[in-house]
């Protein structure tokens, strides 16, 4: 098992690792180059937050976000 890529094996449909439909593929491309953007240009903000945001966060504790669909054990 050491070294799979997850990449090599089948996922359900819209798993994170999932083939990307052909169709689909201009828009992912599209996504791709407007993510990359918004990543430049937030850039001087999230290195403005990443100084406090642990100080912020340092007493968090427990899962804050859940994932819709999905149930916390032991309910």
């Amino acid at each position: 098992m050491m070294g799979q890529n997850l990449a090599d094996k089948p996922q359900p449909p819209g798993h994170p690792h999932a083939p990307i439909h052909p169709s689909s593929r201009p828009l992912y491309r599209k996504y791709r180059l407007t993510a990359w953007f918004y990543d430049l240009l937030d850039y001087p903000w999230e290195r403005q937050y990443s100084r406090w945001r642990p100080r912020l966060l340092e007493e968090v504790t427990g899962r804050a976000c859940w994932k819709r669909g999905w149930v916390p054990e032991g309910t």
